[in-house]
This record gives C-alpha cells, sequence and structure tokens, in this order.
C-alpha cells in the first residue's frame, strides 16, 4: 500500500455525481482547506464511524493509503460484504482501494480513478 496522506482532518464526504465521491480535508495545524480527494467509478463504499451523533465534523485522519487491487481481491471484497449489484469483474478496469484511518472514523472505498488535489 502507499500512503498518499496523513495529519489532516476529514472535513466532508459528497456525492456530486453517480459513482463518485468527494473527500474534502483541512489542515489540522491550522483548519484551512488543505485539499480534496476523488474517487470515480466507485463499486464499494464502507464507513466504519464510532463518532457519537452530537459531535462535531472533521474527524482526525492519521493516515490515507492507496494500492491497486488484482480482480480476484474486488471480488473477494466484494463478497465479504453482499456488495456488487451484479457488477461484471470482468468488464472492469484497473480498480484501487483507499484507506482512509482515523480516530473515529474508517473509510474503504473501491473504485476505478483517485485524484487527489491539494493546495
Amino acid at each position: 500500500m502507499e500512503l498518499i496522506l496523513k495529519d489532516v482532518n476529514l472535513n466532508d464526504i459528497a456525492m456530486p455525481k453517480n459513482n463518485c465521491l468527494v473527500l474534502t480535508f483541512l489542515n489540522s495545524y491550522n483548519g484551512k482547506h488543505y485539499g480534496s480527494l476523488s474517487c470515480n467509478q466507485v463499486i464499494k463504499c464502507c464507513i466504519e464511524n464510532e463518532a457519537l451523533r452530537n459531535e462535531e465534523f472533521a474527524y482526525y485522519i492519521l493516515d490515507i493509503y492507496i494500492k491497486k487491487l488484482t480482480k480476484e481481491e474486488v471480488e473477494e471484497s466484494l463478497q465479504y460484504y453482499k456488495y456488487g449489484y451484479n457488477v461484471d469483474i470482468s468488464k472492469l478496469g484497473n480498480q484501487m482501494l483507499l484507506t482512509v484511518s482515523g480516530n473515529d472514523i474508517c473509510i474503504d472505498i473501491i473504485c476505478g480513478d483517485i485524484i487527489l488535489r491539494t493546495d
């Protein structure tokens, strides 16, 4: 796995269009906008949130990793979570795993394209 980002605050998760997620980050030291990470062609998204309902958003994120997946790894992951919605794995191009790990939140996304933009 390749470390692409660390020590930021997750500020927002948006779905601007079908099969696309955009995660927006703040600088964890001064609270200013840091950048965003776009995930296109999303086929799986698993969010484990341990924060309480009344807590403010802006989760501290320790690490963000990406990994290129084999077709077998994609199929295994989709079967494990009962995902897939009849996705034909043979027609998928390269798929990436994005893992976001923080104190109160963990996000796993499988998608075809990841774009990181920083200020």
